[in-house]
């Protein structure tokens, strides 16, 4: 039985395809509309062709796909056409990579591409290798450096709540700024465990020294 020759679509994108991975914008640019948008993993949107080209050449020494299939699914104004497979090639570093997979969507109006998406595992293949680099019990140090952080400014929101309570009690805060933070004028007084719990009487010397100025 004679196989049937692909679709012109397919081609369209089969050519496409070949542009990119050699990195030319030029020939790529044959095959997409005017308007043709591009969405890169991460969603990252773009409608130039160049920028395409010049992300991979950023990101990768060497990139090209192992494509295993192409669907296309006829829409009542054009194609819609996946193509799957796995992607292999270098890092910028030079490292080599292999079998990382991806999936390219094509819609196809007028026999040209007016809008390509991306999904690929690259962006995992990056956070193990750059897990795989870090220093041992570098993650460790790190979470704990977030726990300490926090419990940090938790001391500093009970300190801060403290003070709001203490300067209530002189007088020295609003009934609207109490509202407005949530407190209650019955609980202006400062316990005596608190560590501010020496200012009250800091202010009150303060304002005696004031007074005896102004007699």
């Amino acid at each position: 039985m004679a196989q049937l020759p692909p679709h012109p679509s397919i081609v369209l994108v089969r050519e496409f395809l070949d542009a990119i991975d050699k990195l030319d914008p030029g020939a790529a640019r044959r095959y997409v509309a005017p308007d043709a948008r591009f969405v890169t993993p991460g969603g990252t949107e773009t409608g130039s062709l160049d920028e395409i080209v010049m992300r991979l050449g950023q990101r990768f020494r060497q990139i090209g796909k192992k494509i295993e299939r192409y669907d296309r699914v006829e829409m009542h104004d054009g194609d819609v056409v996946f193509v799957s497979g796995a992607l292999h090639g270098a890092w910028e570093d030079g490292a080599p990579f292999d079998n990382l997979r991806f999936v390219d969507r094509f819609e196809i109006r007028g026999g040209r591409i007016v809008l390509h998406e991306v999904w690929n595992d690259t962006g995992e293949a990056r956070a193990k290798r750059a897990a795989a680099a870090a220093p041992a019990g570098g993650r460790g140090n790190a979470d704990r450096a977030l726990l300490a952080m926090a419990s940090e400014v938790e001391r500093l929101r009970e300190r801060l709540y403290n003070l709001e309570r203490l300067l209530a009690a002189k007088g020295l805060v609003s009934a609207v700024e109490l509202e407005a933070h949530g407190l209650d004028d019955s609980e202006t007084v400062p316990d005596e465990n608190d560590p501010l719990a020496g200012m009250p009487d800091f202010l009150g010397a303060a304002e005696d020294e004031q007074g005896r100025r102004r007699r």
